[in-house]
């Protein structure tokens, strides 16, 4: 969105991108070509880069994303997603309700839904999506799921909303496109009343709402599985396997309520009309002007040569402990390879869970689970304190004397390290 200052110079009765009224120039046909470039998502820098690559795809140009489209009225949210999917799927997150503390209600993991959609996904960064919307190629209908609980969605019944999918192997210029009504959009918890200042029947965003998020991927079409393409590129890349497990930690940040009726930079439970999406990127923008708005806009600006990150050196110092002594011992662990952008090492974070086993295999102790941290917390010059080894189990007994075993995953289980220790009795 535009910087509180401009704002104020947009009416509400300005022709631009969100209206009370796009019926007349936004079709749900399946190809893209109206949306207007402050509704197109994905852009081009000041130095000529596309922020969505044509050809980063693990599988190909014909299973890539291309583009995100998207605006709204006083009764739909407009999306269309554009690219191939050659003989798979795609699908695209919406985050749009935090609960009131803060937290998302939504998706973690999709890796055990009991509904539909199974996949080999997770979310991270601070986007838990309670919506997708999907398609396969070849597929003229797509499906709309809402969150019903942890590992649980069901789906919207077809013909609740308008969409179309024109998907079809390698033919360019299609898209999956839909309007969703702003009641199914945030799960039935705002709702519609006349509102003078607006001389219109308008939606009331639930309380408190005033973004949203979202993310697409292209995934397989069978259950349990990943896939190749990110829009935005997340931070942890894709792999030609599509057993491997796919994160989804970038992201696009979308403000709906910025303005009242009159245009003024106040907020008033209503979604903005008359202002653009995102800031549209011109040739005259300085690269400092661009990076305002894409700070405001992405969870990180991409393109991002994302990487597969693995676990190294874990080490335990000292090796042996007398608990009884008031010994203790700190873990330490790193991953590689090592990211120097000072920007990703400070926001990318990784989740790890931290055990203990004695050589029976039998846990004693858990340190965290998931426990999310930055890489510059990783290689902070003093070891962490949660990462703090007294030769205690879980009910804070010492342990017998003898040989146990660190484990550290990267999770979502995407690999291991094991380091032996010694507890001295």
């Amino acid at each position: 969105m535009l910087a509180a200052a401009a704002l104020v110079a947009l009416p509400v009765s300005t022709a631009a991108t969100t209206a009370l009224d796009l019926s007349h120039r936004i079709q749900i046909d399946g190809f893209a070509t109206e949306y207007e470039p402050d509704e197109t998502l994905f852009q081009v820098s000041p130095r000529g880069v596309s922020e969505e690559s044509a050809v980063d795809s693990k599988w190909g140009r014909f299973n890539d994303l291309n583009n995100i489209r998207l605006t709204w009225d006083a009764d739909f949210v407009y999306v269309a997603v554009e690219g191939y999917i050659y003989n798979n799927n795609t699908m695209i997150f919406f985050d749009t309700l935090p609960s009131p503390d803060g937290q998302s209600p939504g998706w973690t993991d999709f890796s055990s839904m009991e509904g539909g959609w199974r996949r080999a996904v997770s979310f991270d960064n601070g986007i838990n999506p309670e919506l997708f919307v999907a398609t396969w190629d070849g597929n003229t209908t797509p499906q709309m799921w809402r969150y019903t609980g942890p590992n649980r969605d069901a789906q919207i019944p077809e013909g609740s909303f308008p969409t179309v999918a024109t998907f079809s192997r390698d033919l360019a210029g299609r898209a999956m496109e839909a309007a969703i009504p702003w009641d199914a959009f945030f799960l039935g918890q705002g709702k519609r009343e006349f509102v003078s200042a607006y001389g219109d029947t308008v939606y009331r965003l639930p309380e408190g709402i005033h973004q949203i998020k979202l993310v697409a991927w292209i995934t397989t079409g069978a259950d349990g599985l990943g896939g190749p393409d990110s829009a935005p590129d997340n931070l942890s890349g894709h792999e030609v396997d599509a057993a491997v497990p796919v994160v989804l930690d970038n992201f696009i940040r979308i403000t709906v309520d910025s303005v009242n009726a009159q245009g003024e930079p106040i907020p008033d439970g209503i979604p903005d009309f008359g202002v653009p999406v995102r800031v549209p990127t011109t040739p005259g923008m300085s690269e400092e002007e661009y990076k305002q708005v894409t700070d405001r806009f992405f969870f990180l600006t991409p393109p991002i040569r994302g990487s597969a990150l693995q676990l190294a050196k874990v080490q335990v110092q000292p090796r042996a402990i007398a608990p009884e002594l008031g010994d203790a011992a700190y873990f330490r662990f790193e991953v590689t390879p090592r990211i120097e952008n000072p920007v990703l090492r400070e926001k990318r974070k990784l989740n790890f869970t931290a055990e203990l086993f004695d050589v029976n295999g039998n846990k004693v102790r858990t340190f965290y689970r998931d426990q999310a941290f930055t890489l510059d917390e990783l290689d902070a010059t003093e070891p962490l304190e949660r990462n703090r080894i007294d030769g205690r189990d879980d009910g804070g007994r010492i342990l017998p004397g003898g040989v146990y075993v660190l484990r550290i995953v990267l999770e979502p289980g995407r690999d291991q390290a094991l380091e032996g220790m010694v507890i001295v009795r």
